[in-house]
């Protein structure tokens, strides 16, 4: 994958609002299997899972359950789709951060023995994700309101749209007007579109989107010159909201001054995606 925009984490943790109700296993992490096995006989089908966090603040540390039942470390990518982690197909998917106690020892003061207590290793639940139903590969993109919430959104297999064709999501909490040369097309918040922007490799075309913004002047991003290079190639561009920073009062820290209008391309290779993953 290439990224034409890369916006850099800030160092922030996302905070977590919800809770989920399953019980913390201890098992050590193991590789991801093909299927995963309920009460040792039922076999469930898998998925490829990403989790994306372009337009957010990096996440803490998350687990989840491999096919083994084992806690695997969630894989989280900063500035794309690379890190992919093999899922049970469910409804939702269960994640956990990790606590660490360290071996320790001390003197009874009764006995004058050595006691020792052991290190141990807790899985707490931290959220439940709800995911598309399928077995299709699913990424998990957090990004920012213009408030600064922190929302989710699903994205499916990007091989749904054909060659030279560009998928746009608008993530703002108004509509867009996007531009491929002269195809325009208005963009309702919150939703997506698949639109054809050249008919053959090294075709050169623009793309521009605007916003109109209540009570002020309209954004206009500057145009774009981009073509794709194969057949191979599936292109996907994201419209949100990037966290704009500034010094603080002291000239130490960088705090978050307001949340502006921004967009993130990135081209993939059909061949180099994960593949379809089914019980065996």
């Amino acid at each position: 994958m290439k990224l034409l925009r890369i916006i850099p984490p800030f160092g922030c943790a996302i905070a977590l609002a919800w809770l989920s109700a399953l019980p913390p296993l201890h098992a050590k992490t193991t590789p991801a299997s093909r299927t995963i096995l309920t009460s040792g006989v039922k076999e469930v089908p898998q998925r490829n899972f990403a989790v994306c966090l372009v337009m957010a603040p990096t996440l803490p540390e998350l687990y989840f359950r491999n096919s083994r039942g084992d806690y695997q470390r969630l894989q989280i990518d900063n500035t794309s789709f690379n890190n992919w982690n093999v899922i049970p197909a469910l409804p939702s998917l269960d994640v956990f951060n990790k606590t660490e106690t360290l071996e320790s020892s001390i003197i009874d003061a009764v006995t004058k023995k050595v006691v020792v207590t052991p290190a141990k290793v807790t899985y707490n639940p931290v959220a439940s994700w709800t995911l598309p139903p399928g077995t299709a590969d699913i990424r998990k993109l957090f990004y920012y309101d213009s408030g600064g919430k922190v929302l989710e959104y699903n994205m499916l297999a990007v091989a749904d749209h054909a060659a030279f064709q560009v998928r746009v999501i608008n993530l703002l909490t108004q509509p867009a007007t996007i531009c491929f040369d002269d195809n325009k097309q208005l963009l309702a918040a919150q939703a997506e579109t698949i639109i054809t922007a050249a008919r053959a490799p090294e075709q050169v075309f623009r793309f521009q989107y605007s916003v109109e913004i209540p009570a002020a002047a309209p954004f206009v991003a500057a145009t774009k010159k981009l073509r794709f290079h194969s057949p191979q190639q599936r292109l996907t561009t994201i419209i949100g909201y990037c966290p704009v920073m500034e010094l603080d009062e002291s000239g130490k820290e960088m705090v978050v001054k307001s949340y502006a209008i921004d967009a993130i391309r990135f081209f993939e290779e059909l061949d180099k995606l994960p593949k379809p993953l089914r019980a065996q």
